[in-house]
């Protein structure tokens, strides 16, 4: 795999001076190009690698994703050992969303709902309200449900409302686990037991990510 990887960047298909053309990861690779030709031809270059190897590099797995300033009725054919990969609009990739605005928050809408339904499954282990302290039940919800959600917070841009919204659903859910009012005020409780908001989950996720590509 890393002879591959060194026959596609050392191409040199750049896009503003950055040479990104080929990611991998294990057995999933990612092919990024500024034009229809320059992808093709590294298409090309996995095509016989993978006749080289005995590899076989399914087309029904693939999926091509392009991207325009404008909109664009026409969509490149994208050829692979003689078949051709599907156009999508959206696409996972090491289970990151990749596409339109709409696709990323139906990604996190069902992301949270997950954390949801991981808190509620463990109420059956005593993690509410007058079985659990609130220090045992945010132990809890940090370890098995809120940690499954930041996993990808670093990479992905998620608008102010968005985060709002689930922040809201969070204190919701926690208030419900702790037997507090719906409008009763929360902060200082999170803080007491140690529990970020999802804003300062993101903020710290992002400036952490910043930091390491510097």
């Amino acid at each position: 795999m890393n002879n591959l990887l060194k026959e596609c960047t050392a191409l040199d298909l750049c896009a503003n001076g950055i040479n990104l053309s080929v990611l991998a990861y294990c057995d999933e690779i990612l092919i990024l190009s500024p034009s229809e030709g320059h992808c093709q031809i590294l298409l090309k270059i996995c095509e016989d690698f993978s006749k080289n190897w005995k590899i076989d590099f399914n087309t029904n797995k693939s999926a091509a994703l392009t991207l325009h300033k404008a909109k664009n009725n026409s969509l490149p054919n994208f050829i692979l050992n003689n078949a051709n990969i599907p156009n999508v609009q959206n696409v996972e990739y090491l289970g990151l969303p990749i596409g339109n605005s709409e696709f990323v928050a139906e990604f996190l809408e069902q992301k949270w709902k997950k954390v949801e339904k991981s808190f509620y499954s463990l109420y059956g282990l005593g993690c509410k309200l007058k079985m659990s302290s609130p220090e045992v039940i945010g132990f809890l919800y940090k370890q098995f449900c809120q940690s499954t959600f930041r996993y990808y917070l670093d990479l992905l841009f998620i608008g102010e409302k968005k985060i709002s919204d689930i922040d809201i659903r969070q204190n919701l859910l926690l208030k419900r686990a702790f037997g507090i009012k719906k409008f009763a005020r929360f902060r200082a409780l999170l803080e007491a037991v140690n529990i970020e908001t999802i804003e300062q989950m993101y903020l710290k996720d992002k400036i952490s990510f910043i930091k390491q590509i510097r």
